[in-house]
């Protein structure tokens, strides 16, 4: 291409093409891009200093401008050109200007994020608008990383230059950077001379978007304090992209994308720690690598820190550096790289905060628990839930809180422990107990309205030191709101009894695990129901609060036999019978004897399950408790099914049914419905039972009840068992068999196996009832319920019976009916007695079958008499008359023949 003195007053069109051209082939800077379109040195000083026509100089500088990309220049820039003033990329400069890069290096140990990276770079490249991307997130989590990494696989799409700027919202020892400051030094990344630079804001501005317009750069804004210190960097016009990281929302910022970025999965935080230590020898498979993770909450931040010591100390292990942090009192400062710690970064966005934000966030810190809504921050911060809510708010603005669920706060593990270490420094010790107990009253009160709706008593809390003063809690108008907030404070409540019991707090260590306990037994939350009951028991007795040791010990006793503990529950429930009476405490004693009933009912004892309702029944009686009394009667009514009282138990659970619903009690009205069904199905009222316990399923279902509802739907699929309605009988006990698994019922397992098992027999299909069964049995041995263990073993004996299998159905049935006999279950005792019969009959019918036929085939007359004359008998005895006659006449005919003795006993069976 050639060059000369006059080559731009020749060529300015064909100028501004070749340089299109050859910028688009070659990516050549603009001064290489001038020389080789034919723009020589002196041609572009001649330019410079205005020498040469005026109309000429700008056909040739528009023609190069244009080539280049930039902006297509106006009246204004032209003249400055004609003037001779030096002209750049849009605005006055000292000279050519190559194009601006500055950003950082790529990171080589980048992992994840890859969902966030697709759609950084999907929506980066838009021609049509100017696009904003917001990454948000806590300190250390990895913002930087994502949004460099992202800028590098886009620098092709911006080919006019791609800048990065720091803006210093959160770097130690230095103020935010100024929107005019920065201004400043993006002009000067684009070629600007110091000297032309504005001195206001809006003259920076206004410069910086002429220069942005018809361009494509990408522009990086890192650590951003807020939305005012971005807005007036945003080029405005479509065509280039920005990527703002903040630990701020920047909420203000309107028409943006936003990324939150969260911390690293468990595996893509091991993979990163292993990159960054760079050892061969340590790998995932390392033991101390996962827990390294875990120890940094998977916070990228935190993880290079370690990284990068594993890799400058060889002789360390993961293993060996995960012990260290285990056993250090102060994370955030044992996690560090030499020069700074990750306390240290984290507390930078602490500082950002208002007085009244820091202190939440350091109350925040007190909570013993994992998440926190307003209410209970309110109650922490002595503030109204509405204070609360916004101070939450603005600590999840900065992202030191983060909110997983809407109205659940949480905080990451190592800002809990920056928060908390915050509360240690800043707050006196009587400002942080206050806070405590306020927390832990409004946890009590709370629980204790939520019960109200929830169980068929109300706990009390016991006297004693801390008992809970007066605190603001939510509405909770009905069963439904109750057992929402039961559900979501679930584990803050363990974990404020836990705290309240090692702290000193022992009167709501007590009253927490009392007014939880019947969402936690209706929910199936056994084991952490028997642990709560286990603290509170030892609250109490250091307490030395006999009444509150009395109630604990009930409840305690009513989740260890729902577990399976009857031996542990029996100790409980004997305990607590007999403290309550101690102490004259009618109503506690009269809750423990039911306990304890039912557990001697299921355990076979009726006759002492019998006489423990009867005394709290009249315990009640007295006490005027109608609650009470409709739950002893309730409980009796399943005892006297049991001995086959069947008239007074339906009146006694009509009676209980009665008073249920007198008193609203939905969740005792489906208890009564659900043994009324039992003693209606024992006294062949089939339709009337099937009726009562579709009304319990539905009543159980409803209020949320899995327990109760497991009961009355496997009951419901019994009686339909028997009404021949198969399909039905399937799904509703399979569905109650599901529902005790999930509950970890193992005799509620055991039960619906039992009566599946007799579905299959009935139904011809002797394989799964053999399995089924079989299965039950097992599960009972693990059990000690004798009464449910012989109905298995009496459904297993039949099956064995109509499969040919004697010997085993008689082992079965034997051991049946002396269990049913130990237990005093006459019915079920005669009922195996019959079945035992039956297979005798069947099997001796089966022996003389297959004689008769040994005997006909080798020709033995005398053996084929005798099973003759064995199978007339048993056709006499079972009815069959006429064919019974006719078989011992073909068998007194045969010993006739060979003159037989045996020929006299078969005539006098025949006389009579």
């Amino acid at each position: 291409m050639g060059s000369g003195p006059d080559v731009a007053e020749e060529r300015p069109l064909v100028l501004g093409e070749e340089v299109r051209r050859l910028r688009k082939e070659a990516g050549l800077t603009i001064e290489a891009l001038a020389r080789e379109a034919g723009l020589a040195e002196r041609t572009i000083s001649k330019l410079e200093r205005g020498e040469g026509n005026s109309v000429t100089r700008r056909s040739t500088v528009a023609a190069l401008a244009e080539g280049l990309g930039l902006a297509k220049p106006g009246e204004d820039w032209l003249w400055a050109v004609a003037q001779g003033e030096p002209v750049l990329s849009g605005f006055p400069a000292t000279g050519m200007a190559a194009l601006p890069y500055t950003l950082p290096r790529d990171i080589r140990s980048f992992v994840g994020r890859s969902h966030e990276l697709d759609q950084l770079i999907e929506e980066a490249i838009d021609a049509e608008v100017v696009t904003v991307h917001v990454i948000s997130g806590m300190g250390g989590v990895g913002k930087t990383a994502l949004a460099t990494h992202a800028a590098h696989r886009l620098v092709a799409q911006f080919p006019d230059g791609q800048i990065f700027l720091r803006l210093s919202g959160h770097t130690p020892g230095k103020q935010p950077v100024q929107p005019a400051d920065a201004l400043a030094s993006l002009l000067l990344a684009a070629g600007a001379g110091g000297q032309q630079i504005p001195a206001h804001l809006d003259d920076r501005a206004r410069l910086w978007r002429g220069w942005l317009a018809r361009k494509r750069v990408l522009l990086l804004l890192d650590d951003a304090i807020d939305s005012k210190q971005v807005q007036p960097l945003l080029p405005g016009t479509a065509g280039s992209a920005v990527i703002v990281t903040s630990r701020g929302k920047l909420t203000a910022l309107k028409d943006t994308r936003r990324i939150h970025l969260d911390v690293l999965s468990t595996d893509e935080s091991a993979d990163l720690l292993v990159k960054l230590a760079g050892r061969p020898e340590v790998d995932r498979a390392d033991s101390g690598v996962e827990e390294i993770a875990h120890l940094c909450g998977n916070l990228p931040l935190a993880l290079g820190m370690l990284g990068s010591q594993l890799h400058s100390n060889p002789a360390w292990t993961p293993a060996g550096l995960a012990s260290e942090l285990t056993q250090a009192g102060d994370l955030p400062e044992e996690i560090n790289d030499g020069q700074e710690t990750v306390g240290a970064v984290l507390e930078l966005s602490y500082r950002d905060l208002t007085e009244d934000q820091q202190r939440m966030f350091r109350r925040l810190g007190l909570h013993p628990g994992a998440d926190i809504d307003a209410w209970a921050a309110a109650a922490l911060d002595e503030a109204s839930p509405g204070e609360a809510r916004r101070h939450l708010r603005a600590l999840c603005e900065q992202n030191l809180l983060t909110e997983p669920r809407n109205g659940r706060y949480r905080y990451h593990d190592l800002i809990r422990a920056l928060a908390r270490k915050r509360a240690l420094a800043e707050d006196p010790a009587r400002e942080r107990d206050a806070a405590i107990q306020r927390l832990l009253d409004f946890y009590v009160q709370a629980a204790v309205a939520a019960d109200h709706h929830l169980a068929r008593r109300a706990p009390t809390p016991g006297p004693g030191r801390n008992r809970p003063g007066p605190a603001r809690i939510p509405e909770m108008p009905d069963r439904e709101r109750a057992a929402s907030w039961m559900d979501a404070e679930r584990l803050n409540l363990a974990a404020a009894t836990d705290y309240a019991a090692a702290n000193g707090y022992l009167s709501h260590a007590v009253a927490i695990p009392a007014a939880t306990h019947g969402f936690l037994r209706s929910q199936g939350y056994w084991d952490q129901a028997v642990a709560l009951h286990q603290t509170a028991l030892q609250a109490a007795r250091h307490l030395s609060d006999p009444h509150a040791e009395a109630r604990a010990l009930t409840d305690l006793g009513d989740v260890q036999y729902l577990t399976g503990n009857h031996a542990g529950a029996e100790i409980s429930l004997t305990l607590a019978v007999e403290l309550a009476g101690q102490l004259g405490d009618q109503r506690g004693e009269a809750a423990a004897l039911v306990e304890f009933g039912i557990l001697r009912q299921n355990s076979g004892d009726l006759a002492t399950a019998e006489a423990s309702l009867t005394r709290a029944l009249d315990l009640s009686a007295a006490h005027g408790d109608q609650l009470g009394q409709a739950n002893a009667l309730n409980n009796l009514g399943a005892v006297q099914f049991k001995t086959s009282k069947f008239t007074a138990a339906a009146d006694g659970q009509e009676q209980a049914l009665k008073i249920y619903r007198s008193l609203g009690d939905e969740r005792g009205e489906a208890s009564a419905l659900n043994g009324l069904g039992g003693v209606q199905q024992a006294i062949g009222e089939y339709t009337a039972a099937a009726e009562s316990l579709a009304q319990a399923v539905k009543l159980y279902h409803t209020l949320g009840d899995r327990i109760g509802e497991a009961y009355a739907t496997g009951n419901l699929g019994a009686v339909q068992c028997i009404m021949r309605d198969w399909p039905a009988a399937s799904d509703n006990l399979t569905r109650a068999l599901e529902l005790y698994h999930d509950l970890g019922s193992k005799s509620g397992e055991a039960d619906m196996l039992t009566n599946l098992g007799a579905l299959h027999r009935r139904t011809g299909d002797y394989v799964s009832a053999t399995a089924r069964l079989t299965e039950a049995i097992e599960l009972y041995g693990d059990l000690t319920d004798p009464f449910a263990e012989a109905n298995a073993l009496s459904e297993l004996g039949v099956v064995q019976q109509q499969t040919g299998a004697y010997s085993a159905a008689i082992a079965s049935l034997t051991r049946a009916v002396e269990l049913a006999h130990d237990a005093g279950e006459r019915d079920t005792e005669a009922e195996g007695l019959n079945n035992l019969g039956d297979v005798y009959v069947d099997a001796a019918r089966d022996a003389y079958t297959r004689a008769l036929n040994i005997a006909a085939g080798i020709g033995v007359p005398l053996e084929q008499a005798r099973a003759h004359e064995g199978i007339g008998r048993l056709l006499l005895q079972s009815g069959a008359r006429a064919d019974g006659i006719a078989t011992l006449e073909r068998s007194l005919a045969l010993y006739k023949q060979i003159r037989s003795a045996n020929a006299e006993r078969v005539a006098k069976t025949l006389d009579s």
